[in-house]
């Protein structure tokens, strides 16, 4: 698996760049990008209590799993995503790509993020 040319993996921190190599590091990286480059920070996923995160996840699944058997990708790429994929947010935020790795990617940090805030909800519910 080759990282995306066009896709910047440098650490904005040291300015290394160390390209995921596997599908857990992408993930996490993608993550990180989440956190840091794009400001959501654990609060804002705290106030998606109603499986937002997760919903969004599955349409990036699908995004990423129609996109490799489907000719007709433009369909599924389109913005707003189709009817039926359950977008939790609005029409702008989705954003899929063209690469079915990187929208599993996506999904599988936004599933990190909702495991995430169950597990500080948890902890928060013990207290």
């Amino acid at each position: 698996m080759e990282p995306e040319p066009d896709r910047d993996y440098s650490c904005p921190a040291c300015g290394m760049h160390i390209p995921p190599r596997t599908g857990s590091d992408r993930i996490r990286f993608e993550r990180w990008r989440q956190l840091v480059l794009k400001g959501f920070s654990l609060d804002h996923d705290d106030r998606h209590v109603d499986g937002e995160l997760a919903m969004a996840a599955l349409a990036y699944t699908e995004a990423g799993i129609v996109s490799q058997i489907r000719p007709d990708v433009s369909v599924y790429l389109s913005s707003p995503p189709p009817t039926g994929w359950g977008w939790p947010w609005q029409h702008s935020e989705w954003k899929p790509s063209d690469d079915p790795i990187e929208n599993l990617v996506r999904a599988g940090a936004l599933i990190a993020a909702e495991i995430d805030r169950r597990l500080r909800l948890r902890e928060e519910l013990r207290d």
